[in-house]
């Protein structure tokens, strides 16, 4: 009888932790609604990225086209750009633009986490308001930390071998389209190097 009365408290403990996990997670999907009907969601925060040897902090903006499926990273003088065909490196400073193959797990990690993508069972639930990603996405790890009405996500912890970053103070806002032919277009004359095979 005691085995069963065990069993039974771990099988409601799983339960339990398994659906409040997915309550905060769709209590943030809730709280971005209105902007997950718009074509451009448009994420601000700061960027700590941690190797062996330094940490760099930066402020980061994300632009998601949601129609088109592309991706565009600015920090540092730095613009990074994905889609389906292709990744793109420019660096502002010294005018190099660096096309290579697509980056699929950040563009998919990416897309999922802001686009409501991810199934309930993609969670695994780490303390109160702190989850893993269980897909990770040829990453090591992914770690999100929510406020307490898990309206906001307080950060992203993603770690794949040396590298640690921690996106944090994110916020999303919806994007004019009146201003979508600025994005995405990276006409100029730059030291191009193209390393896809």
């Amino acid at each position: 009888m005691k085995f069963l009365v065990n069993k039974l408290f771990l099988f409601l403990f799983f339960q339990f932790s398994i659906s409040y996990a997915v309550d905060c997670i769709d209590s943030w999907y809730n709280s971005i609604t209105t902007l997950k009907n718009e074509n451009i969601m448009h994420i601000k925060g700061d960027i700590d990225i941690l190797t062996n040897s330094e940490t760099s902090s930066y402020f980061i903006e994300f632009y998601l086209d949601r129609d088109e499926d592309k991706i565009q990273i600015e920090f540092n003088s730095q613009i990074l750009y994905f889609d389906k065909k292709k990744s793109l490196k420019l660096y502002k400073n010294t005018n190099q633009l660096y096309i290579d193959n697509p980056d699929t797990a950040l563009c998919s990690m990416l897309f999922k986490l802001f686009d409501n993508g991810f199934k309930d069972d993609d969670f695994s639930k780490i303390s109160a308001k702190e989850y893993l990603v269980k897909n990770k996405f040829n990453f090591d790890k992914i770690e999100l930390s929510f406020d307490e009405l898990c309206e906001t996500i307080n950060s992203i912890d993603i770690s794949q071998n040396n590298l640690k970053i921690k996106l944090k103070n994110i916020h999303i806002y919806s994007f004019n389209p009146i201003s979508k032919k600025d994005l995405f277009n990276f006409g100029g004359n730059y030291f191009e190097y193209d390393l896809r095979n």
